[in-house]
This record gives structure tokens, sequence and C-alpha cells, in this order.
């Protein structure tokens, strides 16, 4: 891994990999953002997402466009699997839990705000990072029973 050792900050540490992950990725979803909101082609992909007849409409080549997103979400892609990689055991099923959460994000920050998505990610990750301390663990139920958050070791049925 190129980010090895330990940052210490009042008596907390932090491995570099996982500080060049919060960095590189925080990085990526704000360009996204910026590229999505201000620049013409980001604004055609958003038209297509909304709107597929108005976008035709308007004289946005759909093929294109969709050529664009298909390459962006892959590079972003593999972005986020070499991220991974360092912090986690490769294996074919390496972001399985991260997709389920991922997916939560996505609905709490609302569909389609990345800003949200952002806000619901720190959110959640407080919540999990704190929740060792207050003895909750799993908070989003990836673990035996995927219907219960584990509170105090004693579970209650969210369905």
């Amino acid at each position: 891994s190129p980010f090895t050792g330990k940052l210490s900050v009042g008596g907390v540490s932090f491995a570099h990999a996982r500080l060049a992950i919060v960095v590189i990725s925080t990085a990526l979803l704000f360009g996204l953002n910026l590229f999505l909101q201000r620049h013409k082609l980001g604004q055609a992909m958003r038209a297509v997402a909304q709107d597929i007849s108005a976008a035709i409409l308007n004289g946005v080549r759909i093929n294109q466009i969709s050529a664009v997103a298909f390459g962006l979400s892959g590079a972003l892609a593999g972005v986020a699997g070499a991220l991974l990689a360092p912090v986690f055991v490769v294996n074919p099923w390496i972001g399985g839990p991260v997709i389920l959460k991922a997916f939560v994000m996505i609905i709490v920050g609302g569909m389609g705000s990345i800003i949200g998505a952002i806000i619901a990610s720190f959110g959640f990750g407080l919540i999990e990072s704190f929740g060792g301390f207050f003895r909750v663990s799993n908070f989003l139920g990836i673990g035996k029973d995927q219907r219960e958050i584990f509170i105090n070791g004693q579970g209650f049925p969210i369905f």
C-alpha cells in the first residue's frame, strides 16, 4: 500500500490509507457534483436522467451521453476498488457490504442528490463509529438477521 503509517491526533490514531480514502473520495464526489452542475456534458447527463424525451427534443445525443455516463461510472468504480483494496481483503465480494450501505445512504440523502448522500454518509458513519461506544453493533442490520437493529445485544424487529 502506498499509504502506510498512522497519524495520531489527540490520542486517536488514523491510518494513512483510510485518511487517503476519505480525502480522495470526497474530492471525487465534489468534482462529480461540480461536473454535473456546471459542465455542459454533465447538464446533458442530468437532462437525460430526468426526461429522455425532453432531452432528445433539445438536441441531446443520447448515445454519446450514455457512453460518457458508462465510462465515468466505470472509472469511478475502478477508483473505488483501488481505494478499497489496501484496506480490505481482496475477494470477489469485496464491495458487498459497502454497496448495501451505499444504497441506504443514497435513499436517505435523496435520490440524485450527491451532497445529500455525502451528508447521510457522514451521519451514518458517525452512528456506526460511536455505536461501538454505546454498544450498538450492526446498525444497518448486516449480520445474522438483516431485519433487526442490535442494541445492547438485544435485537428488536424493524419490519
